[in-house]
């Protein structure tokens, strides 16, 4: 099974399309086109369901160049989104044992300035109160 990065770009066929009619003819010229590159049929020629998607709802819309992965068979592509590495959402890092302690002391600190404030404004209230009388 090899793995392909292919691009289409659709902004020229589907322009020329009526705007009814172009999502089911934007998902047959991509079929078409990967159906090319390949040098297989048609009906050989399968779209994930996500690449499906988006073809609906944004591609046929905006005439953007669609990015694929194509996963090649000896009878059957599939054709996936492509999905930069840079675009995943970064996991949150690891907390280790500093790393905690760090944030337990930073809650502690946070938890005296706030003591520390309050006592602050209590005092100025009672030197406002004894300053009025």
């Amino acid at each position: 099974m090899a793995s392909r990065l292919l691009t289409v770009s659709i902004r020229n066929y589907v322009n020329r399309q009526p705007r009814g009619k172009r999502r089911n003819r934007t998902v047959r010229y991509i079929r078409e086109q990967i159906a090319h590159y390949t040098g297989m049929e048609v009906e050989q020629v399968k779209l994930d369901k996500k690449l499906n998607e988006k073809i609906v709802k944004f591609y046929s819309k905006s005439a953007v160049p669609v990015k694929m992965k194509l996963e090649i068979d000896k009878d059957k592509v599939i054709a996936a989104p492509f999905l930069a590495e840079n675009t995943e959402i970064p996991k949150p890092k690891e907390l280790t044992k500093d790393s905690k302690e760090n944030n337990k002391d930073n809650k502690n600190l946070k938890e005296t300035n706030k003591k520390v404030e309050e006592k602050k404004e209590t005092e100025k209230d009672s030197k406002n109160d004894h300053s009025k009388e």
